[in-house]
């Protein structure tokens, strides 16, 4: 029963390092790339950017499409939900104000 009360407490979180680990792939691509040669598989960015060496194929213009999509709808969500938390909590202002009333 403990388990299932926690597990919404922990959706943010869950969601949130999904998001974080998401950025940190696309980020880090040289590191990728160094570790990842030999290797028998590849990490999204080395594949686009082997790919995209030599002739583009329809798969790799694909592939980067859903990627921008995914960081996209991602971002808008994330965006959607802090603008509905923020109007249920009473906000009235710009996020310039609402940043600006938070206290840590």
């Amino acid at each position: 029963a403990l388990r299932m009360a926690l597990l919404p407490m922990l959706w943010p979180a869950i969601i949130a390092s999904a998001i974080i680990v998401f950025a940190i792939s696309m980020d880090d691509f040289v590191v990728s790339a160094f570790l990842s040669s030999g290797s028998t598989t590849d990490t999204v960015p080395v594949k686009i950017y082997s790919n995209a060496r030599g002739s583009p194929t329809p798969a790799l213009n694909a592939l980067a499409s859903l990627t921008l999509f995914v960081t996209v709808a991602i971002a808008g969500i994330a965006f959607g939900i802090w603008k509905l938390v923020s109007l249920r909590g009473g906000g009235k202002g710009s996020a310039m104000d609402e940043l600006a009333r938070i206290e840590g």
